[in-house]
């Protein structure tokens, strides 16, 4: 149901504010903040249900699909990973980073955001978009079949974010309309 659910509101185009101009006021830089923070947590839910077991392979090709679409450009953009097993950060490519995430070797995983916090607010780029970033910490729990966890971590992350305007075609006629997309996923620190 929660898939459903997240399906319809982004079947709805994401547009925020009409107007021509690329100067934003402050409540429009609010509202940016908090779509923003609401492509967080619909992420959150999609990497859960890709990751998930139990979720039938078509839940889980839809949960692939929107999570894909929340990017500017999955094949370009990169989540980076890492592991309290490792000192490595690896850089994969959002469109693979959902492949891998499907064969995961946990029956299901659990993920928990907190302290989330603007590590600056957007702000007007040299090309005329706005870019911003938010910082989270996640908690990861992955569990085996008997659902026991066997594997924990937490992880400071920056997501960077990209606002552009962009010329949709509605029953009133072409509307310039603002965009919020997904970056870069970048790891700052990974602990148990």
């Amino acid at each position: 149901m929660k898939l459903l659910y997240s399906i319809l509101l982004l079947a709805v185009p994401i547009a925020l504010f009409s107007q021509s101009s690329v100067q934003l006021s402050e409540a429009e830089l609010q509202s940016f903040s908090a779509r923003a923070l609401n492509l967080t947590k619909d992420l959150s839910y999609y990497i859960v249900t890709i990751a998930d077991k139990s979720v039938t392979p078509t839940e889980k090709a839809e949960a692939k699909k929107l999570a894909t679409n929340l990017f500017l450009s999955p094949e370009s953009c990169i989540m980076q990973v890492s592991s309290i097993n490792s000192s490595k950060i690896a850089n994969i490519p959002i469109a693979q980073y959902f492949e891998r995430l499907q064969r995961l070797r946990y029956s299901k995983v659990d993920i928990e955001w907190y302290d989330i916090t603007y590590a600056d607010s957007p702000k007007l780029g040299s090309d005329g978009k706005y870019y911003g970033t938010i910082t989270v910490f996640q908690k990861f729990s992955g569990f085996n079949a008997e659902n026991q966890p066997v594997y924990q971590d937490i992880t400071q992350k920056n997501f960077y974010f990209h606002f552009d305007q962009v010329t949709i075609d509605t029953i009133d006629g072409m509307q310039l309309v603002w965009v919020i997309k997904l970056c870069d996923v970048q790891v700052r620190e990974t602990s148990s």
